[in-house]
């Protein structure tokens, strides 16, 4: 079977052999009793019919269990204003960090903006506000640190392997910006990159498209966020104070029916 598939034209160099042979197997066929034609004292490197149909099935199963993409459960909320990329990608963040973050677009403006009627009012000039990314993302507590400059594939797939969401900003040729997350990556072939923008939604994307300028027409990567998971527990002067949800608090704190000793009944012990 080796030199049957050494002299194939297929793309097998990366292809299991249990695949190949598991499918030679379910469909009877003996690679070993298949040798390649000659001509002459050259071999003819074009594979028997039989010979391409298990390498072509067994290239179709490999493929159905090789991991293409690592992705985060990351989901990236739509900005709720115009200008409000900022807003949706920080409260994003902290919520995939912690489920149960009690951040909101427009509590993340107010707090931002220095207002207190963009929950009420968020589509005024006082409130629909572009701006930076760096500061709401550490008001969440979960900026790590900012580069103002593009960063490598190398460096994206250790952050999604290590479950941290990548912000990065967007630089429009026309001016103004917008900001987005990088959440996955593809592990085989060419580099790709899995975005959630909260204006434009979910693409997968050629890296070069990103770097290159022509992300959504004429966007160019700037700016990269790396993030954090935010700090848990908390001490407050020497005391260790733990955050609940209110929801998990309830929980574990309902009174529980104490069970009944062994061999006990009608709760007198004996």
């Amino acid at each position: 079977m080796d030199g049957v598939l050494a002299t194939s034209r297929i793309p097998i160099s990366l292809l299991p052999a249990k695949h190949v042979a598991q499918v030679a197997r379910e469909r009877g066929i003996d690679l070993d009793d298949f040798v390649p034609p000659r001509r002459g004292e050259r071999v003819v490197v074009r594979p028997e019919a039989p010979v391409a149909e298990v390498l072509a099935a067994a290239l179709v199963r490999w493929w159905e269990h090789i991991p293409i993409w690592k992705r985060l459960d990351f989901t990236m909320q739509h900005q709720q204003q115009t200008q409000w990329c900022w807003a949706a990608t920080s409260v994003s963040v902290a919520r995939y960090y912690r489920s149960w973050s009690t951040w909101t677009q427009c509590a993340m403006v107010n707090a931002e903006m220095g207002q207190n009627t963009c929950c009420t009012n968020g589509s005024s000039d006082a409130c629909n506000q572009p701006h930076f990314l760096n500061a709401p993302l550490s008001r969440a507590e979960v900026l790590d640190h900012m580069v103002s400059a593009t960063v490598t594939y190398a460096e994206l797939q250790a952050e999604i392997a290590a479950g941290r969401p990548v912000a990065w900003r967007i630089g429009w040729s026309g001016g103004g910006g917008h900001f987005a997350v990088i959440e996955g990556y593809r592990v085989l072939g060419s580099h790709w990159v899995a975005v959630d923008d909260p204006w434009y939604g979910e693409s997968d994307v050629a890296l070069t498209t990103l770097t290159g300028g022509t992300y959504q027409g004429t966007g160019t990567w700037t700016h990269t966020y790396f993030t954090k998971r935010q700090p848990f527990p908390w001490v407050f002067e020497n005391e260790l104070v733990f955050e609940f949800p209110w929801v998990i608090w309830q929980e574990i704190s309902k009174p529980r029916e104490k069970a009944q000793p062994v061999g006990a009944a009608g709760g007198e012990q004996r």
